[in-house]
Formats: C-alpha cells, structure tokens, sequence
C-alpha cells in the first residue's frame, strides 16, 4: 500500500474530534437471560447510546486475561471497534469478531489496524491465548495475507468517522458483546474498580497491564499484555468506543462477517425493529401460584419451592430457581396439563392454605406483644438484602444479614418496613479463568423478570425525587414483599433522569467517591421521602450500617421546615428514634467522603437548617483528631441514640475504635451495646432435616427456636438416622461441586481429560471441611497454604484423608483479595492437592446453601478481632455440621468445648506474623490429633458415634440461640422499644419536649466549666483495709455553681486495681446531694460495698442528668476528682 487511506482526514475533522466526548449508556431493552448450547454464559439485548460529553471516556478488558470476559455463543456475529490513539499521533482500530471454534465460546480479536503518518503499518490479528492452539493456522501479519484492499480500509474507516460525525443513538449491541459494553460503562462510571483498565490521556505502563502474575513480558502468552506492548500499543489513550449495529457487516474487515442485507441467505440475521415478551397463560385453577410468586415467603417454604419445580425440573434450574420466571417460561401445554392434574392441584391447595394462614395468624410476637412497641412502623435501611440466588442484590453477608432479618420480621409479625435500592446490574458474578484469577462479569436484571412491582401512590407508579447540586434526582419505589412486611427499593434508571444520573442505581458499591455519595443520598434521603409519600410515618428507624446515615439529615430538614424547630431541636426527636448497627472494624468498610466533596453536595442543605458548613461538617467527625474526612459511621453514631456491634466482642471492640467519638468518657461506658447476629433457620435448615425435626422434636419447632430446653429433645434422634440424612446430604453436595466443576472446565475449553477428571473430584466417605466467605485479606483465606507439606499430608492419607472445598468472592477493586483467591484456584491444580482441594467459583446464595449443608465442617480464620460476627458458620448446626473457628465474632459465645473446636489463643493484639503462625500450627494441630481422629473412629465400623455427639450438642448450644428470631426480639426489646418511647416523649406537644431538651443542653455546656469537685474523703485511711461485707464511706464537695443539682449525677466510679489503673469499674450515685452554701456548693455522702476480696480504687466523677436523656454520655461532659 502506497499513501494514506482517503478515510484519514476524517480522523483530523473536527467531526471526528467530537468523538472524545462520547458518553455511553446503557439501556436494557430485552434481558431475557438464556444460555446457547455449549456456551455457558448469559445473552441479553441492549441499546447503547452514543451521547456527546466530553471527559467521559474509557476501556477496559482488552488485556490479557480481561478478554475472557468476552467470551461469546455460536451462531453470533456481530463486531466492534475500539480506537485508540497513539502516543506517537498514529491511530489503532482494533476489530472485535467472535465466533465459535470446535464447540468452545471464544473471542479473538481479529486484528489491530494500525493507521497514521501518511501509511497503514499493518493489521495483526491476535490470539487471545496460546492454549487455543487448535484454532488453525498462524496467526496472520499483514493485510496482504487478509487480501484487503486500500478500498475496503478506507470504507471501514469513513463508517468510523461517520458514525462519530452523525453521534448517532440507538445503535443495537447483541448479546454476546453484553459483557464489553459494560465494562465500557462501568470504567468510565466507576474507574476505581478497573484499577487496570486504559482510561483517557493516560499513558498505559507495563505494571498497567492485567493479570500481576503475567506482567513479566518473557512468560505471556499471546494475546496478553506482551502481545498489546509489542504490537506498539505501549503508550496508547483511549480516544473513543464504537459498538457496530448488525446493519454495518458488509463494511467489515477480514471476510468473516455475513451479509445482512436482506437477501434469502442472510434474512435469519435481520436485526429486530421492535421487541416483546409473550408470557404463557395462567390457566385460572393455577392463579394461587401467581400469588404465591410475588411474595418471597416461598424463599423458606421448601414446599412451596417443590411445586414450582415440578412445573419443569429443567427449566427450575435455568432459571435460578425463580418461581416467577417459571411462570414466564414454563410451556403452555405444560401449565395447561398440571391445571387438570388432580394431585397437583390437591397439592397446591395445601401450599395456598399455607401461606394465607401463614399470613392472617393471629397469635404472633408482634400482635401479642404489640403494646410493647411503636404504634408506628420500624423502618430498616439498607444498602443490600439478599434473600435468594434468584434476586441478586446482595454482595454478601451484609445483605445475607438484613435479607434474614426480614423474614424474621415477617415471623414475628413485627410492624416493620424496608428500604434499599434497587441495583440494575445486582453485584457481580464471578468467573475463574485459567490462571485463577477472578473475572468480574457484570448483570443485566430486567425488573420484570423479579417478583415486584411498582409502589403506587393514587393509583399510579410512585416517582420521589432528591435534590442533587443543581438538580433534582428521580427514582421509581418498587415493592417486594417478604413474607408480612415490604420492602421498598429505589430506581433511578428511568427517563425522567440523565443518563449519568440513570447510572446511581447500577450497581451495588460501583463506582468512585462521588458515585457512592450520590447512591447514599438516594438511599437516606430518598427512602425518607419514599416512606412519606407511600403515607407511612415510622417511629423508630434502623440503619444497618453506616450506608443510610443521610436518612437523619433528611428528617432533621423535614423537622426544621414543617414544624419551625432549629437544627439541634430536631437532632433530639431524630437521634432518640434512630437505631443504628455498626458491622465492622475494618477502615474500608466504613464510608468516609473528603471536605469538598461534601461541601459541593451538601453547602446549601446546611444553610437550610442553618449551619454553617464547617459545623455541619463537624458531625462527620470524631471530637479528637479531626480529619478531612466526614465519616458516615461518626455521622450515624451522632445522629443515633441506640447503637450496636454485632457481637459481644464486637460491641467491645467497637467501643475503643469509635471512642473519640466520645472524648473523655471512659471506653466501657461509649455507648455501644451488642446485639448477637443470627441466621434465618428456615431458610439454611436442609428440607431433610426440617423433616427429622418433624419427627423426631413434632412440627411446632419452627415456633421454639428459642427455647433451648426444646432442644434437648434432638437426643431423641437415632445415630443412625442422623448420620444417613448428612451423608445424603454430603453425597448431593459433592455431585452439585463435579457438574460446576465440570462446566467451568467446558468453559474454560480444557482437554477433554480434564473435563472428565471433574468427576471424580471429592468423595463422600472423607472428611469435608468447607471454607467460604468474602476473600478480604484479614479473613486469611490461605492460612491453610502456610504450611504446605502439613497439608499434603492430611490430603494424601491412604486411611484417614481430608478434603476441603472452597468458595468467595473478592471486591473488584482488591487486587489482594483476588490474588488469595488465585493462590487458592493454583493449589487445587498442583500434583497431590487435586481432587482434594476444590474451588467452587461464583459464590452465591444457592451455593452458600450447598455448602452449609453438606460439608461436615466449617473452617473460619479470621485475624481477631476483626471477624464483627460472622454468620456462615451458624448455617451449618441446623445441618448437623460441626465448626473449626478462630475465638472471634459469634464463636466466642457459641463455642462450648462439646460443639467444635477452637483455633489458637484468645488474643486480640500482637504482631500480625506471630499471629498467622501460631493460628496455623494451632489448626493443623487441631486437625492431625482431635478432629480427624475423631471423624474417623467407628466404634462399631460404620457410625463415628463421638463426631455424631458433636452433631447432636452443636444442633442444640447452636440453633435455639444464634438465629434471627432471636436477634430481631433482641432488637425489638431493648432497642426499637427504647427508640419508640424517645420518639413519642420528645415528639409529643409538636416537639416542645425536644426544643427544652435543645435549650438545655446547650446551658449546661456553657455552664459546665464551673462544674469542679473540691474534697473527696473516706470515713478511715485512704488506704484502709475492710473485710468482706462491710462498707467504705465516703464525703465529697463539690461546686456546681449555676446548675441546679436535680440536673448531675454525682458517683462513685470503683474497681480492683491493675497496674495503677481501675478495671472493670462499677458507678455508684451517692445516696445524698445536701447544699452547704448559697454559692452553689454541695455535700454528698456514699458508700463503697465490699463484696469481694482485692485491692480497689475508687474517684468520683459529675455527669449531666436529665429525664430526656436516652445515654448518659449525650453531652460528653464528665468532671472528675483531682489528686
């Protein structure tokens, strides 16, 4: 080729130019998931759109391993280009082809064009991995080789250029191209999770490329990163994205393409003008089965999960075990066979009866004790729920958590509402490729797919809107039902917004800060003005994490403007009916948004309550060293009168880490209780048990599951039964791990024989431990690698040999987390671990279930204290599994010394290095002499007779106390109740209580000052020894000058000494105030109580008291006797 292409001055048209501004979006049209023969992932219709706002642009996924995210179906021929510009001026027009090859879904790219500086350098196509040897011929270099002429690269680059010119919209992307272009979203929308990815005017650096472990060019395969570099895209910019609608095959390069225009040969590939849905017809006999499907009560009812399933046993799996996409996929013929099926339709007469009685009973928690709580509505704030695999917006145990603790609402007939968000593209499923690295694949969920629908107002679908800088937000509230509650989720993906502003609800924890901040705002402020436009006033609301926390600004406006109260009035009514539950130590899971972030979305909402923005921004922040940050955790704990860690060690830990918080008061009194987390028991319980529950304990267990004496009876249990149902279990477990195993291969495209070997993975008669969680790195998802030789050990033991399976997630953005799950993926394919070590990818409700079910016992290692709770391992005693935990979260209490076993020493501080040592060699130690040992002895050789009796006491310390029952009457009665009388005390008279309380407090602090205790003396010695049963009396004067003496608390603050310092002290009030003078000087008598033998202390301290005053720590203010 002599010259430049015809087409390159359009490259330099200002036309052209504007191409740097695209900004794409995406709107779902059809995302009927459904799955083509061999390729093994999920095709859906999408529009995207091309709209011109420059400084949105960027790529990802066209890197080495990233390129398996595009992995496609036969039969799909659709293409794209993606441009990028050069460093050196020069342009690159990668074309995308897929197709299939000896079965397998792969994506090559077909060649990179290389085009500038008066000539085309070449095309060169590149293989995406070298594995994919039997693709054919070598690879082809130079156009020649493609037969290309100058005619048909300049027609291809005219398109380019006049699609950029046109900015055209609607252009169609099919399926297979799904995964791209949400990668092409999700980097432009929420670049800190592709760390990786090329993005505009930055330059690409080796250490850019992905994965780590081939960034070393002397080791990549083609088709990764040494493939990109040498090909001279070392320094390339994106410069823009262009997804090519089917219409355009005929300008594409390389012969590959088929002709679409209308001819008799290509007519199969016409593009759709318009799409529909066709639903089968609900014959009426079968019209309980719609209502059924529209309440997630189904989700606990394993019966009610049965007969949705016998509609199509096929089908029920593809799906995801969704009754209402069975009802939308399930045959006609079929429906209309089952409505003249007489024991179906016994059958489903028995489940409806079930589900009304279940849903007008009368004699429940909530109405019997009804007079205990609110009149007024508990509302739940979260920013995730997870109640089935079918309904993935959740990423995990924080939502696994506020999913149970909704179905134990609806249990209890607790008068309780939901609210979160409603997430476009859910979380993410997990993909594992050959190098074990975790593959982000984004979802596309069509709504009409999920058992909601839309929340009404007047008969027409509710829209609430929240202001945002310069504009207002808008959001769809759809309503699911759960069981005898609802939850509300908000949808910004509508029209009435921008295309940016569509993006908020597009996926859980996507994007950067400001992402995150506007997703917060939707959810607090938005979820308050959802509630109150449905007319549903709550009096006491939760905030499960600190997510939420805005929901406080929004009632304190909505107080400040409609009953004229100041800021500080209204905190009193918000703060004293606000819950709030704090879930973990861990920095990165507590929000924090810098100053001016904070001060662009919220200067104007502190000039409306009339603050300025620097003591607006103060609530964010901790009383002792203040940051830049304004924390949401410190906002929710400000705005919250009634707060909670997870466990008890939790609620420990978290009062030393929020204790600045508290400036002065001692860290046992920073007002953080523990509200122990527990499991949904119905949900996890395997039906086979469920069933020797029925037998064996009667069916009223359900409604004891917090009555331990009940639970004695599963002594009454045979060995034998209770064995047999396990293994049943087990043995279903392990054939469910070989076909993921097994399709994970397939897709993979390995060797034949290793697709087969998936089948012989695990064995029932061994000893199966499971480990599954989040792959954060205080989890220590490794720790068991640590000592390899120890390992293969256990693993290879010809007569008592062990296996483990593993499962978990890692957030996109942690590239540690990712590489433990790549150390992981490796051992299971190492000479002497395979077979026995087993990664199941895509952990998610349904294999969470699996596993909690079968797997004899459950590994948990976390690096204490950092495990907040912890609720995996609570699934398993229901199931009859055992647990092998650190002393961390939840073990500590449940654990019993008869129940499982303990790893390690109880210790929460030390270095990090001893730590994982002494754990590690604790675990194996565990392993090779109690528990293996144990497993293995039968007595009579058929039944471990001492492991059942583990069995026995972890199903009855276990299940009657760590479940959600449980924790939600926990919650009810010691904190919503609480909440509510604040709420109706300081309501009450149109807020007046509050407005005093406001006034109040705001003397006392400018009277505190003058507050000093001036003689402490004792009725002996200060060092006087006294026996056990008597009494240590003491005086002390104080001056309290202008306050008034009903208004402190003056105590005794005492306890054995430790190293110079009070441990485990108790307060005391003294029993008298007496005044001494007109000055505001007073004489106060008490007494010490000697009831135990030891070396004590004692001060004395004065704390504000008021009636109104839900803790006793509101104001901060302490006074303490000085030496």
């Amino acid at each position: 080729m002599v010259g430049p292409p015809r087409a390159l001055k359009h490259l330099a048209d200002p036309a052209f130019a504007g191409f740097d501004g695209i900004h794409r979006t995406v709107e779902i049209v059809d995302r009927e998931p459904h799955r083509r023969a061999g390729a093994g992932v999920h095709h859906e219709h999408i529009r995207a759109e091309l709209l011109e706002r420059p400084g949105h642009l960027g790529i990802g996924g066209m890197a080495g391993d990233e390129i398996e995210k595009l992995q496609v179906a036969r039969g799909v021929a659709d293409h794209a280009l993606v441009i990028l510009d050069l460093h050196q001026g020069d342009v690159a027009v990668v074309i995308l082809d897929p197709f299939l090859v000896e079965r397998r879904a792969v994506l090559l790219v077909q060649g990179i064009l290389l085009a500038g500086r008066g000539r085309v350098l070449g095309l060169f196509p590149v293989e995406m991995e070298e594995r994919f040897e039997a693709l054919g011929p070598e690879p082809v270099r130079t156009t020649r080789d493609l037969h290309l002429d100058h005619a048909q690269i300049d027609a291809q680059l005219q398109l380019l250029a006049a699609i950029a010119a046109r900015n055209l919209a609607h252009l169609h992307l099919t399926g297979f191209m799904r995964p791209t272009l949400q990668q092409v979203v999700q980097i432009e929308t929420h670049p800190e999770h592709y760390p990786n990815a090329m993005r505009p005017c930055q330059r690409i650096r080796p250490d850019h490329l992905h994965p780590p472990a081939l960034r070393d060019d002397r080791h990549a395969p083609r088709g990764t990163g040494r493939a990109w570099r040498s090909r001279g895209l070392n320094g390339a910019r994106v410069a823009g994205f262009v997804c090519l609608p089917r219409a355009a095959r005929g300008l594409y390069l390389g012969g590959r393409s088929r002709e679409t225009t209308p001819t008799q040969k290509g007519i199969k590939d016409m593009q759709p003008l318009f799409h529909f849905n066709v639903s089968p017809k609900l014959p009426a006999a079968l019209e309980p089965l719609r209502e059924i499907a529209f309440n997630l009560w189904w989700s606990w009812e394993p019966a009610a999960r049965r007969i949705f399933r016998e509609l199509d046993i096929e089908l029920w799996d593809r799906v995801n075990h969704s009754p209402l996409r069975m009802l939308q996929l399930t045959r006609q013929a079929r429906l209309e066979e089952v409505a003249e099926d007489d024991d179906f339709l016994r059958e489903l007469k028995a489940i409806h009866k079930k589900f009304r009685d279940y849903m007008a009973r009368k004699d429940t928690y909530g109405k019997t004790c009804r007079g205990r709580l609110s009149e007024g509505p508990i509302a739940y704030f979260s920013a995730e729920f997870g109640f089935h695999e079918s309904f993935p917006n959740y990423s995990g145990g924080l939502g696994i958590l506020s999913g149970d603790h909704c179905k134990s609402a609806s249990d209890l007939d607790l008068n309780f509402c939901a609210v979160s968000l409603l997430y476009r593209h859910g979380y993410f499923r997990q993909e594992i490729n050959r190098e074990g690295w975790q593959i982000d694949v984004n979802l596309n969920q069509n709504f009409h797919h999920l058992p909601i629908v839309p929340a009404e107002k007047g008969g027409q679908p509710l829209l609430v809107s929240v202001p945002m800088l310069d504009r207002e937000v808008f959001a769809k509230v759809w309503k699911l039902a759960v069981g005898r509650v609802n939850l509300y989720l908000l949808d910004s993906d509508i029209p009435e917004n921008t295309p940016e502003d569509r993006l908020i609800t597009a996926q859980l924890y996507g994007g950067d800060l400001e992402m995150r901040i506007r997703q917060e705002i939707l959810l607090g402020i938005g979820g308050v003005r959802a509630l109150e436009a449905l007319g549903i006033t709550p009096h006491v609301y939760h905030m499960n994490e600190g997510h939420s926390a805005f929901l406080s600004l929004e009632r304190i406006l909505r107080l400040v403007r409609e009953a004229k109260m100041d800021f500080y009035s209204a905190l009193q009514i918000v703060a004293a009916s606000n819950v709030f539950t704090t879930h973990t130590p861990v920095p990165a899971g507590n929000d924090a948004f810098p100053r001016e972030l904070m001060r662009l979305y919220f200067k104007k909402y502190a000039e409306s309550v009339g603050l300025e923005f620097d003591r607006f921004f103060q609530f964010g922040q901790e009383s002792v060293h203040p940051t830049d940050s304004f924390s949401m955790t410190i906002l929710a704990l400000r705005s919250s009168r009634h707060a909670n860690g997870v466990s008890a060690l939790h609620g420990k830990v978290s009062q030393g880490l929020w204790k600045n918080v508290w400036a002065g008061v001692p860290e046992h009194e920073v007002p953080i209780t523990a509200v122990t987390n527990g499991v949904h028991t119905k949900t996890w319980v395997a039906e086979d048990f469920a069933e020797l529950y029925d037998e064996y304990l009667g069916k009223d267990w359900t409604d004891r599951l917090t009555d331990p004496d009940y639970w004695r009876g599963v002594i009454d249990i045979p060995d034998e039964v209770l064995w047999s149902t396990h293994q049943k279990l087990k043995a279903r477990l392990i054939d469910f791990i070989r076909d993921r195993v097994r399709r994970q291969r397939v897709r993979l495209g390995e060797a034949p024989e290793m697709v087969r070997r998936a089948s012989e993975l695990l064995h029932p008669e061994i000893l199966t431990v499971g480990f599954a969680r989040r792959f954060a790195t205080y989890k220590r998802g490794t720790l068991l690698f640590s000592q390899p030789e120890r390992l293969m050990k256990l693993l290879s033991d010809k007569q008592y040999p062990v296996q483990f399976v593993f499962a978990g997630k890692s957030h996109p953005r942690d590239e540690g987390g990712k590489k433990l799950i790549q150390e992981v993926y490796r051992f299971t394919r190492k000479e002497g671990f395979e077979g026995r070590i087993v990664f199941v990818e895509d952990y998610d409700h349904c294999i969470g279930r699996r596993l909690y079910q079968g797997v004899d016992l459950w590994l948990n290692n976390p690096l204490r204290p950092l495990e907040a709770s912890g609720t995996s391992g609570m699934k398993l005693p229901p199931n009859g599994g055992l647990n092998l935990s650190v002393l961390d979260g939840w073990w500590c209490e449940g654990y019993n010394q008869k129940n499982g076993w303990a790893i390690g020493a109880d210790i929460a501080e030390g270095d990090e290095a001893l730590q994982n040592d002494v754990d590690a060699n604790s675990l194996f130690h565990l392993l090779e002499t109690q528990v293996v040992p144990l497993y293995y002895a039968k007595p009579d050789g058929r039944l471990p007779v001492a492991w059942i009796q583990l069995m026995r006491e972890s199903i009855r310390s276990v299940l009657p106390v760590f479940n959600t029952e449980r924790m939600v009457k926990e919650y009810a009665e010691r904190l919503y109740e609480p909440a509510a009388s604040g709420h109706h005390s300081l309501a009450a008279d149109s807020g007046k209580p509050a407005i005093e309380l406001s006034a109040w407090k705001q003397k006392m602090r400018e009277d505190w000052p003058r507050v000093h205790i001036w003689e402490v003396r004792t009725s002996g010695p200060s060092h006087a020894n006294v026996t056990v049963g008597e009494t240590v009396e003491l005086t002390a004067k104080i001056h309290l000058g202008p306050v008034d003496p009903k208004h402190v608390r003056v105590q005794i603050y005492y306890g054995e000494c430790s190293d110079g310092v009070i441990d485990n002290p108790t307060s005391l009030d003294f029993h008298s105030v007496e005044k001494l003078d007109g000055d505001g000087n007073y004489l106060c008598k008490g007494q010490i109580p000697a009831r135990e033998s030891g070396a004590y202390g004692f001060n004395v301290r004065v704390i504000p008291h008021h009636a109104h005053l839900t803790q006793p720590h509101e104001l901060r203010l302490i006074t303490w006797a000085r030496a």
